[in-house]
């Protein structure tokens, strides 16, 4: 049961690289969003990087909630594949390692949703 769960957590939605070209190169067609979680101390903080760079909408609630309806609606931003790639995110791994988990949980489950609909949805972590 873990070798598939981590098969489906590293092959369909979220990755661990230290090269992105080889996402970028497998979906060109995709719409590639950038940051930093250098400076993510906080749930909030986290909320607040991912709708900047996802451009979500004002009426965002900064809340998992609303982070996972709103990476499942997208049509203020359309394209036919969506990365993120976070970059810097080390220490938020050892300091806020259950706020990671919940978003990567929400990705993964984001993720299949898009399957559905023929779209790929990548969460990737540079190393």
């Amino acid at each position: 049961m873990k070798d598939r769960q981590l098969l489906l957590f590293t092959d369909s939605s979220v990755h661990f690289c230290s090269k992105q070209s080889d996402i970028r190169n497998r979906y060109a067609e995709s719409k590639v969003m950038e940051t930093s979680f250098a400076n993510v101390k906080s749930k909030l903080d986290l909320m607040i990087e991912i709708e900047k760079v996802m451009q979500f909408p004002d009426y965002f609630g900064r809340n998992w909630d609303a982070l996972e309806e709103c990476i499942q609606d997208m049509k203020w931003l359309p394209a036919k594949h969506y990365i993120l790639i976070i970059h810097d995110a080390e220490d938020c791994w050892k300091k806020i390692p259950e706020v990671v988990y919940t978003l990567i949980e929400i990705w993964v489950d984001s993720a299949l949703y898009w399957r559905k609909r023929e779209t790929a949805f990548h969460l990737v972590f540079t190393v």
